[in-house]
């Protein structure tokens, strides 16, 4: 029977999930980067978390006001964060900002290609 933690992704499971979005993003290898693209360096290091997350997120910063608006947002309301190791985040509300965080990337990047488009025409 399934709790409500396993519906967690766990600390791993949240690391793992912002490494899969740099790979994606940057097209870097694993431990690319100087190892900075690993889950291990992003659960383990002292704000890799909250750097990792804004370093996905400033590609797309510049493509319109409304994303940079958004992402001002995102990052201003983690300031409390900034310095913690992912281990240092209660499990609740590092879900919580692995939600935020997916919400606002997939606007950001629909946004960019509305804004793609309008060039276009």
């Amino acid at each position: 029977m399934e709790t409500k933690e396993d519906d967690k992704m766990g600390m791993q499971g949240i690391a793992i999930h912002i490494e899969m979005f740099l790979r994606k993003e940057y097209k870097i290898k694993r431990d690319g980067f100087d190892n900075i693209v690993h889950a291990n360096f992003i659960r383990y290091e002292k704000g890799a978390f909250y750097y990792c997350m804004a370093m996905i997120l400033i590609k797309f910063y510049s493509d319109s006001e409304d994303n940079s608006k958004m992402i001002d947002e995102f990052i201003i309301s983690l300031d409390d964060i900034r310095e913690l190791k992912l281990e240092e985040i209660r499990d609740k509300r590092a879900d919580q900002i692995v939600e935020q965080f997916d919400r606002v990337y997939k606007k950001v990047k629909k946004l960019k290609f509305k804004e793609k488009a309008k060039e276009t025409d």
